[in-house]
């Protein structure tokens, strides 16, 4: 794979890739697997807000992982 492409298109057509350039690139069938896990959690946007904020308190032990809600 060529890491160096620019877009996704570069690299679903990448020549040094064992796959024909006519198959599309297996990942993209992973786009929005999480689509309703985010939703049910406010959003991908809050989910990563709550975790950044509750980091440096799981880190110091103030929050137990087991402990949170979930």
């Amino acid at each position: 794979m060529n890491l160096a492409a620019g877009r996704m298109r570069d690299i679903d057509n990448d020549t040094n890739s064992d796959n024909p350039t006519n198959m599309p690139n297996p990942l993209w069938r992973l786009r929005g697997i999480a689509k309703e896990v985010f939703a049910e959690l406010g959003g991908g946007a809050t989910f990563i807000r709550n975790e950044r904020a509750e980091f440096p308190l799981r880190a110091d032990g103030r929050i137990n992982k087991d402990d949170a809600e979930e």
